[in-house]
């Protein structure tokens, strides 16, 4: 059986909501493990690159594992840490989405991903839309204090914890061996190529 599984890691971005998001949904106890965070499956945006992103569509078949940053060299340094993550379950679809904190700033994250050649995107989101529901708030430049997620197929947030420096890769791993599988097929290959 597959576990399919989604990584997403914030940076600084920009980020587009799709009109649903005018009157944005309630989010019941975001950035509460286990909370449902439906709201959260409306959510659109571009990458650095400005290719368009849907989390529904992440979400439809994978286990999303979000990854906010506000890109400085601590978090360049660990990002082939966190794009190793999806390399280290072959029978399970990872995929590592990164979000901007850095506000309007696009050029920042087109440096960094021009620069580390990560397979992983790295979203804008100019006014923290997607930080405010998952995290519960946003502040521009700032790593939230949980700064990775990882989501369920329905948008729930499975776990919660701050990477680097609070929480180990070796503890995210745990976490997303654990996560629940949502395909019934094996797959050949992740998200994320070697």
């Amino acid at each position: 059986k597959t576990k399919a599984l989604t990584l997403i890691g914030f940076a600084a971005s920009t980020m587009v909501l799709s009109p649903a998001f005018a009157h944005p949904p309630t989010v019941s106890i975001p950035g509460k493990a286990g909370s449902p965070a439906a709201g959260i499956r409306n959510f659109e945006a571009r990458d650095a690159q400005g290719k368009p992103f849907k989390m529904s569509e992440a979400l439809a078949s994978d286990t999303v594992l979000l990854w906010f940053t506000n890109l400085c060299e601590g978090c360049q340094a660990n990002m082939p840490e966190i794009e190793a993550l999806a390399r280290r379950f072959p029978g399970k679809a990872v995929r590592i989405v990164a979000v901007s904190v850095l506000g309007a700033d696009r050029e920042t994250p087109r440096k960094v991903q021009s620069k580390t050649k990560l397979s992983f995107p790295i979203l804008i989101d100019p006014e923290g839309l997607l930080s405010k529901l998952v995290v519960g708030s946003w502040a521009e430049n700032a790593c939230p204090l949980n700064n990775v997620f990882i989501l369920g197929k329905d948008g729930t947030i499975l776990y919660k914890g701050h990477f680097p420096g609070g929480h180990s890769r070796a503890e995210i791993e745990t976490e997303l061996q654990k996560a629940p599988t949502s395909h019934q097929e094996p797959r050949g290959e992740s998200h994320v190529k070697p």
